[in-house]
């Protein structure tokens, strides 16, 4: 058995078995949004080769040498994953977590960095990668990879929405446009809007749904807690992994029911659902895992009526409620 923090620093060649896009060969609702693979030769404290998270590649590959950068240690269990990457990249702390939490959010541990790297870093604040609000070339990045790790939650979650043809849909904190483009598949002939506080945000996901674009998508920079929409307007609204980040989610979620019609549903996608599991960092000085409890009592004082929590696999939740409907 082999000491991971030993191997900080080192060349290593991965054999990949678990390609980024592809699923857990037992846990089929678990999707690898990242290169995951072994090193022939290093025996795991389990007793098989030492298994390796790959980033900083943005495709499948059916091998990898890199270098490792940290160390995850689990504290529940002897077992260690090893992080790798290019030789030409770094990531902070809080960029590893991002990547890894797909599986690592089923268990307790501690990363475990390389020396010399942290120390590079010490001067490179983690908001420069800040979900957030995201920004620059890093912002455009980080977008991009969540757009991918983030499909099993829209998965689950949109799941739990009843669809119809024409509605018309509102995505709060869209992020880089992958929910609203799923949702525009599920629902033909909608129009859907998006809104999200980061410039960057806005231009990514015009790009990724640049056909639908003046049709049936229309996306502008606006502020959860102020939306720049009229009331009565939407059948449906989604906040997926966003309202961590909302510094007054009470004005926000009533605004959300502003600008709902009567009946309308408001649905929130968290993949994070217990503070106690989720060792997150906090972002610009905030960021606030939510529990279901919570988030049910958010709509509730709102004005939400018939909240119900969906829980999906791990911390996955989806909590829905509706705006009162017209009186006949």
């Amino acid at each position: 058995m082999t000491d991971g923090t030993s191997m900080l620093g080192k060349i290593v060649k991965v054999t990949v078995d678990r390609p980024m896009g592809s699923f857990h060969p037992k846990h089929q609702n678990l999707y690898y949004p990242v290169n995951y693979g072994y090193i022939e030769g290093i025996p795991a404290p389990d007793g098989e080769e030492q298994d390796v998270y790959i980033l900083g590649v943005d495709r499948p590959v059916k091998e990898f040498i890199g270098r490792i950068i940290a160390v995850v240690r689990r504290l529940d269990d002897v077992e260690e994953k090893w992080v790798a990457a290019p030789e030409d990249m770094c990531f902070t702390r809080a960029q590893i977590q991002e990547q890894i939490f797909f599986q690592e959010q089923y268990f307790r541990s501690e990363i475990i960095l390389l020396d010399k790297r942290e120390r590079q870093e010490s001067n490179m604040t983690e908001t420069r990668e800040n979900p957030a609000r995201p920004e620059g070339e890093i912002g455009e990045k980080m977008l991009k990879r969540m757009n991918k790790s983030h499909g099993p939650l829209r998965n689950f979650g949109l799941s739990q929405i009843p669809w119809r043809p024409d509605m018309r849909i509102l995505d709060v904190g869209c992020g880089g446009g992958a929910t609203i483009r799923e949702m525009l598949e599920l629902s033909q002939d909608s129009v859907i809007d998006g809104v999200d506080y980061s410039e960057v945000s806005v231009a990514q996901s015009q790009e990724l749904n640049r056909e639908y674009l003046g049709k049936r998508c229309h996306i502008s920079q606006g502020d959860a807690a102020d939306l720049p929409f009229s009331e009565n307007s939407y059948d449906l609204a989604t906040a997926v992994e966003t309202v961590y980040f909302w510094p007054d989610p009470e004005k926000a979620f009533s605004e959300v029911l502003r600008v709902l019609k009567p009946s309308g549903m408001f649905a929130v996608l968290n993949e994070g659902s217990d503070p106690d599991q989720c060792d997150w960092p906090k972002i610009d000085g905030f960021l606030r895992i939510y529990r279901p409890a919570e988030l049910e009592t958010l709509m509730k004082k709102a004005g939400f009526e018939e909240v119900e929590v969906h829980q999906g696999q791990g911390q996955m939740i989806c909590v829905t409620g509706k705006k009162r409907g017209e009186k006949g």
